[in-house]
């Protein structure tokens, strides 16, 4: 039983070396401590439960087990109790072996020293001395069986033969050579076995099989009282350990299985790991490399369940030194490490291609170093925590140069940005945005010295333009605002306030003519008060609106003119008093510069008018005194007497009547001063048309009137009593008379020169029929017209033309109230229709022409211009359904520009024609989206940009609403493609660039590459050939950035067909493809020479094949998943061959190996080894037919 003791002993050398591990190994391999902490180490009273479930409850020093504690191990077979030094058993302790076994002593490194006493299941204890941990000198051990023995030990065997006494069931006596019964055993029991089984020694093969009374069980050799040689020991908790051993402990190569799934396959030394091997973690995690002490040291391989990879240097079970880590996203660090960390210098290469040469401090990019973006930009400086942070210098693939300080992975201090297209920034930095004092270079030869914030200009600054500009002053978020001073090259210099880069608020402008502008501007025009002093002398005070003069205002002239009063639109309009520089006073309503509307002239000969104006004559009813005395009081037009009005002479004559162009026209009184009377009708100052004239002398003519002689109509009364009923003139009917025609018409009223003039009744034969005045002949006047259809006019008429104010009432019912000219509706006239729709405007040749509001019967309305029965010039038509359209308008339709809002609040504001969106114009939709370009009959076609809320951006040609012929998509997350589009969608020649630094430049057919193209990967790889359906399809070339290349037909994405793979490190495959696989019948070519020829599935080699070996072995056969399987034939190159069945790459069944010297084998075979029945034939003749074990003769068999 002292045996156990080593294999135990040497399972607690495992165990212990487990907590060599630092402090990031515990989150890495799910280690877990609670206990005191003293500078990031375990120090103090501490409780750590590894990670294959070992416990340790103690006391801690400087991260190391020290002092007392108790050790349990994760299966509860071994436990111990005691004092501890440097993470070892040292001092008083005591091991418990499953609860039964028990080793009271004192230790030393692990070891028992001195005097000790164990106790044992079935031996009850040993009492006595130890060296190296083993029994050695004098001691005595008692059996549970009997009553025991004395003996002298060395190296845990009894040197000299004693008895052992079972009083109950077993005596053995016998010899004894080194710890092992000599002889067979004989037994006075019952049951001898049940104790000695144990003990089953072959002495001719030293092989033995040791059960334990724990459960734990020994199969192998055995040599001096050890396990020695090869064995197998299954112990009780599922570990198994398979390999080999040296005086008891394992030794050599190895394979130990834990019950938990972890296996160990290696090498190993006085019972620790050591050596080379590899051991399999639960987790999925694994380890290949080089062991010492039980921990991982030397050059080894850790791969990690998700797939990272380290190759490099091991020191007490840390990663130290130089190592590369390839990470399952494809990055990989190759470079030095210092305590389980990324420490010292390094290369580290991402998966994206980008590259970073420097220094490294726990995992994080620290000091000197440069990282090169895979898209050509470059970093090198200083480095803090993982962020750039000092003096770097930076250059992008754009040409751009930015050299100076970085904090926190942004630049923050100052630097120089240097731009591709020859700006530069020399200045203050903060969040890698431009912050403080800088000066900005233009390539354009513009400079701005002064404050930025955010990247923008915003403080005080100056900013020179490369025409002369400068401006000095204020600014904000880019723009000037604020106070400052603008200086133009022309001379002209501008002092004040600015709002968003524009001239805004209250300022001074001086032009280099000599004018100058005191006072408000808005947008860089003046608007507000302000005062204009021109250099000839002028001067304007007033208000200005949109850089014109518009408000009230004072405008003085050097001669001595001044106008005081309203402007609008730069002229003066408005109420206002304008002073001629002769003295004479204008006082009234000003329309562009003239006086329009009431007003008072006072002239400086003494005459005034007072009374209307219209384009500064008068115009309307006014009041005139002449300085002779003679002062008219009626109506006027353009500057002359028209209409109605009195006139008073000095003499006493007086007329009271009407006027035209200055002359007495129409119906009229003159009152002489020696009693005689006229009472009729004017024309060109004299008696014309009907009239009353009463002579001093009594007679009296009541008739029409002609040059100032009556002629017309009239009734004369002659002193002899006759009486003429008509008016008549030089013997013609001049006047008023009746006429009664032929055909039926009739006239009554009167006449002049034979024709009718001045009131009368004309009935028609067709049944119309006038009653109104006439003049020669012709309506006009006031009068009514009944036409036979229904409809009546009532109103003025000139020139047998309805002319002035009248009301056409249709029959239809239809209704038109307002002013006419020349027989046509012509001014401002209201036109109700039958059907509901009503209008109220100007009219002109019987059109609605000028402003007018069209309100139609289902609600929709029209408020602007006309022009000829159309809409035309500025107008608003508000549509039923709340759409909106304002802007101009011509023949009736949309032309021009113009805003319309959409009953979905989508807003137009762009160009029209022909009722439709056409030309330049900006959409702008309620989810943010913008379209600004060209469009054409509604529809977006030409050049245009359209923004996304999403960030997206379009700029480019358009076809009928969609995307069509030239443009550029820019993606929000960064991709953009420029090429062609149709039908909304990319078609032909484009190129597709990727956010991640993917290029796809080619042919695209429905939104999806088609046609022959080349894509470019950010990590360095390359396709060039077919496309189909936006995947890879048809013929093609695949240049890998590891070096590998591929050139062969696609299908869906994948490789499918014909293909050859040549790999960067010289393999290389020729045959068919399937779903991105080797599929089908190919050739595979290894770099070192060998080659192989046939069958593959899915990427391995499957099926039957030929593999033929750079040094001359070859195999032909079948294969599953890369392995020999199936029958085949090995021939091997020194002459052997072996003919037979495989599986899973192994030899396994029946087959036959024939070796060069003629020896030959023919049998059954198990894991590539001879195994089972079989027949060897020698050389000489001998033949075994028999069982063989592992390539020998083991078993039944006949030789």
């Amino acid at each position: 039983m002292r045996n156990f003791l080593i294999i135990t002993l040497s399972l607690l050398s495992f165990g212990t070396s487990q907590d060599e591990v630092s402090t990031e190994n515990f989150t890495q391999y799910g280690d877990s401590y609670t206990g005191d902490l003293k500078d990031g180490k375990r120090d103090g009273e501490g409780i750590f439960i590894y990670p294959n479930g070992d416990r340790y409850e103690g006391e801690w020093k400087n991260d190391k087990r020290d002092g007392m504690g108790v050790f349990t191990f994760e299966d509860q077979t071994l436990k111990y109790i005691g004092e501890f030094k440097n993470d070892n058993f040292h001092g008083q302790g005591t091991l418990y072996v499953n609860n039964e076994e028990k080793y009271e002593g004192t230790w030393n490194h692990g070891e028992l020293r001195q005097e000790a006493t164990v106790s044992y299941p079935l031996l009850d204890r040993y009492e006595g001395e130890w060296k190296n941990d083993r029994e050695e000198g004098k001691g005595s051990s008692i059996y549970v069986l009997g009553e025991g023995a004395e003996s002298r030990w060395k190296n845990n065997k009894m040197e000299e033969g004693d008895s052992l006494n079972d009083s109950d069931s077993v005596e053995y006596e016998g010899e004894w050579m080194n710890d092992k019964i000599a002889e067979p055993v004989s037994s006075n029991g019952s049951d001898p076995d049940e104790y000695l089984d144990a003990w089953k020694i072959d002495k001719k093969t030293e092989q033995a099989t040791i059960d334990y009374p724990n459960g734990n069980k020994y199969v192998g050799e055995y040599k001096d009282g050890y396990m020695d040689g090869k064995g197998t020991f299954t112990y009780a908790n599922g570990n198994a350990y398979a390999g080999g051993y040296k005086d008891g402990k394992r030794h050599g190569k190895g394979t130990f299985n834990y019950e938990n799934g972890e296996t160990y396959v290696g090498e190993y030394k006085n019972g620790e790991r050591d050596g080379h091997g590899t051991f399999n973690y639960s987790s999925g995690d694994k380890y290949m490399g080089e062991w010492k002490d039980d921990k991982r040291h030397g050059k080894g391989t850790f791969i990690s369940k998700g797939g990272d990879r380290y190759e490099g240097e091991w020191i007490d079970d840390k990663r130290t030194s130089q190592g590369i880590l390839i990470l399952d996203n494809g990055d990989k660090y190759v470079g030095d490490w210092e305590n389980n960390r990324m420490t010292g210098h390094a290369i580290y290469t991402f998966a994206n291609g980008d590259t970073y040469d420097g220094m490294f401090l726990d995992g994080k990019t620290h000091g000197k170093g440069v990282l090169q973006y895979s898209n050509g930009d470059r970093y090198a400086g200083e480095w803090e925590n993982g962020m750039k942070t000092g003096h770097g210098v930076e250059t992008f693939i754009n040409g751009n140069n930015y050299s100076g300080e970085y904090k926190d992975g942004k630049r923050e201090g100052q630097g120089r940005l240097t731009y591709s297209f020859g700006d530069e920034y020399v200045g203050a930095w903060k969040h890698d945005k431009r912050t403080g004092q800088g000066i900005y270079m233009f390539a354009n030869g513009n400079k701005y010295d002064g404050m930025f914030l955010n990247g923008q200009l915003h403080g005080h600054g100056t900013y020179t333009y490369s025409n002369g500009d400068i401006y000095v002053g204020e600014h904000e978020t880019g723009n000037m605002n604020g106070k400052g001073v603008y200086f133009f090259n022309s001379g002209d210099k501008y002092e004040g306030e600015w709002q968003k880069g524009k001239m805004t608020g209250q300022g001074i402008y001086t032009f280099a003519k000599g004018n100058r502008y005191d006072g408000r501007l808005l947008d860089g025009k003046k608007d507000g008060m302000g005062t204009l002093k021109y250099s000839d002398g002028e001067i304007y005070e007033g208000e200005y609106k949109d850089g014109k003069r518009d408000g009230k205002g004072v405008f003085t002239y050097p001669n001595g003119k001044k106008y005081v009063g309203d402007w609008k639109n730069d002229r003066m309009t408005g109420q206002g008093i304008l002073v001629l520089s002769n003295s004479d006073k204008q006082d009234g309503t000003f329309l562009n510069g003239k006086l329009n509307g009431p007003g008072i002239s006072t002239y400086s000969t003494g005459e005034k008018y007072d009374g209307h104006y219209e384009n500064g004559k008068r115009h309307g009813p006014g009041a005139f005194i002449y300085s002779n005395g003679e002062s008219y009081d009626g109506d006027w037009i353009l500057d002359k007497k028209s209409g109605t009005g009195t006139y008073t002479y000095p003499n006493g004559n007086k007329y009271v009547g009407d006027y035209k162009d200055d002359r007495m026209e129409g119906q009229g009184t003159y009152t002489y001063a020696n009693g005689e009377k006229y009472v009729g009708r004017y024309s060109d100052g004299r008696k014309e048309g009907s009239g009353i004239f009463t002579y001093s002398n009594g007679e009296k003519y009541i008739g029409e009137w002609r040059d100032d002689i009556y002629n017309g109509q009239g009734a004369f009364n002659y002193r002899n009593g006759e009486k003429y009923l008509g008016e008549y003139q030089d013997g013609k009917r001049e006047g008023q008379g009746t006429f009664t025609f032929t055909d039926g018409d009739r006239y009554i009223g009167a006449w002049k020169d034979d024709k009718r003039t001045g009131p009368g009744i004309y009935s028609f034969a067709n049944g119309n029929k006038y009653e109104g005045m006439f003049l020669n002949g012709k309506l006009d006047g006031q009068g009514t017209y009944t036409y036979s259809n229904g409809n009546i006019y009532i109103g003025d008429w000139k020139d047998d033309k309805k002319n002035g104010r009248g009301t056409l009432d249709f029959k239809s019912g239809d209704l038109y109230v307002g002013d006419w000219k020349d027989d046509r509706m012509n001014g401002q006239g209201t036109h109700t229709y039958s059907n509901g729709d009503r209008y109220e405007g100007m009219y002109f040749d019987g059109k609605k022409n000028g402003q007018g509001t069209y309100d139609y019967s289902n609600g929709e309305k029209y408020e602007g211009d006309y022009l000829d029965d159309k809409r035309e010039g500025k107008g608003t038509y508000t549509y039923i359904g709340g759409e909106n359209y304002i802007g101009d308008w011509k023949d009736d339709e949309r032309n021009g520009q113009g805003i319309f809002t959409f009953i979905s609040d989508n807003k137009y504001h762009g160009d029209w024609k022909d009722d439709r969106m056409t030309g330049h114009g900006i959409y702008t939709y309620t989810n943010g989206n913008i379209y600004e370009g060209l469009f054409l009959d509604g529809r977006k076609n030409g050049k245009g940009i359209f923004t996304y809320s999403n960030g997206n951006r379009y700029v480019g040609s358009w076809k009928d609403d969609r995307m069509g012929g030239q443009g550029i998509f820019t993606y929000s997350n960064g991709d953009w493609y420029e090429g062609y589009f149709k039908d909304g969608m990319r078609e032909g020649q484009g190129i597709f660039t990727y956010s991640n630094g993917d290029r796809y430049e080619g042919y695209y057919e429905g939104d999806k590459k088609e046609g022959q193209g080349i894509f470019i990967f950010s990590n360095g790889d390359r396709y060039e050939g077919g496309w189909k359906e936006d995947d890879f399809g048809g013929k093609g070339t695949y240049t890998y950035s590891s070096g590998d290349w591929y050139a062969g037909s696609y299908k869906n994405g994948k490789k499918k067909g014909a293909g050859t793979f040549i790999y960067s490190n010289g393999d290389k495959y020729i045959g068919e493809w399937h779903e991105d696989d080797f599929n089908g019948t190919g050739t595979y070519i290894f770099s070192f020479g060998d080659k192989y020829e046939g069958e593959f599935k899915n990427g391995k080699i499957y099926g039957q094949g030929t593999y033929t070996y750079s040094d001359g072995d070859k195999y032909i056969g079948g294969y599953k998943d890369g392995d020999f399987h199936g029958q085949g034939t090995y021939t091997y190159s020194d002459g052997d061959k072996f003919v037979g069945a495989y599986m899973d790459g192994e030899k396994e069944g029946q087959g036959i190996l024939v070796y060069a010297n003629g020896e030959r084998y023919m049998g059954n075979w198990r894991n590539d080894k001879i195994n089972g029945q079989g027949i060897f034939t020698f050389t000489n003749g001998d033949k075994y037919d028999g069982m063989f074990m592992d390539g020998k003769m083991n078993g039944a068999g006949k030789y």
